[in-house]
């Protein structure tokens, strides 16, 4: 499969190629269908590969699109706050400031309450 599929691309395509071997007579067990979608993966996946293989007794295909969304969902979750502070920057106000007649006023900024 291509490096630059999202997982969601990766599964969609996945079960399209297994619907297309029931078709045709081809009939795989649940746990062949995990191990044939983990193998297909790339390599940036070897830490779910791995736990997904031997942290468990037994694996399902539904196991596994469960861990490759969420681990999607997580690195979405990652990038957004790594990425929400990029290029923010703020404005300070000085404390005072000329008025139009050339006295100095102090100012107040928004935030400020009229206590």
């Amino acid at each position: 499969m291509m490096e630059d599929k999202s997982v969601g691309e990766r599964i969609d395509e996945f079960n399209k190629l297994i619907l297309d071997l029931k078709n045709i007579g081809v009939t795989n067990e649940d746990e062949d269908q995990a191990f044939l979608l983990l193998s297909s993966l790339p390599k940036y996946f070897a830490h779910i590969k791995d736990i997904m293989l031997y942290g468990r007794e037994s694996i399902t295909l539904d196991d596994v699109q469960s861990a490759l969304n969420l681990k999607e969902l997580n690195q979405r979750s990652e990038s957004k706050n790594s990425e929400s502070g990029d290029g923010l920057y703020t404005r300070g106000r000085s404390e005072k400031r000329e008025s139009h007649n050339g006295s100095k006023v102090k100012s107040r900024s928004k935030s400020q309450s009229d206590d």
